[in-house]
């Protein structure tokens, strides 16, 4: 099977972020274009924002009864602590 590759331009890179990526790409012994391609594969293996925000709203809600409240009751206790810490 042939595979076909295409090219990408970046126009306006700033100078600073191409050196980062220059220095990115040594430390980890590649050339720039393989650092590059290895970080959009990286990306492109995660589901995006809006993947993400869809497949969490498809599901149930996570009842958290009891969970919260002892949060907020060891929140509490602990702001009291800080609060007697800073009066003496």
């Amino acid at each position: 099977m042939l595979l076909l590759m295409s090219a990408i331009q970046v126009k306006n890179l700033p100078e600073p972020m191409h050196a980062e990526l220059r220095r990115r790409a040594a430390e980890e012994g590649m050339t720039l274009a393989e650092y590059i391609l290895d970080v959009l594969r990286r990306d492109l293996a995660v589901p995006g924002q809006r993947q993400w925000l869809e497949r969490l709203a498809s599901r149930d809600p996570v009842q958290t009864t009891g969970a919260l409240d002892a949060l907020d009751a060891a929140r509490a206790e602990r702001e009291a602590e800080l609060g007697d810490a800073r009066r003496r």
